[in-house]
């Protein structure tokens, strides 16, 4: 079985490739790029992506980005969705899309609060 291509886009804090984790399992390849606009290789690597692992907002997710992504079957978003994913596109295309759970909202646990 070939491996499952994920990217993380728009990693300006280069994360991806200090998750230890998502380059344990070898049937998986990992890759992060800062500024998805300025990929050379962009659409190359795009439809390849099986996929995203999105950290914040700046990927923006969308009947034209999809287009791009034949072999796109998964959407990630590391927070609450927002309106960075078009959700009724990914439907249209076959794309799942699931998000992380929490608040976007630091708690105050400091004394005195």
């Amino acid at each position: 079985m070939p491996a499952i291509k994920l990217l993380i886009p728009d990693d300006y804090q280069n994360i991806g490739p200090e998750l230890a984790e998502l380059h344990r399992d070898p049937g998986y390849r990992c890759a992060s790029v800062g500024d998805l606009a300025r990929l050379p290789d962009a659409d190359a690597v795009l439809a390849e992506t099986h996929a995203l692992l999105l950290i914040r907002e700046r990927t923006m997710v969308d009947a034209a980005l999809l287009a791009r992504m034949p072999a796109l079957k998964l959407v990630s978003q590391t927070g609450k969705l927002a309106r960075n994913i078009d959700v009724d596109a990914c439907t249209r295309a076959g794309v799942a899309v699931v998000e992380g759970s929490g608040s976007p909202h630091a708690p105050r646990n400091w004394p005195g609060c």
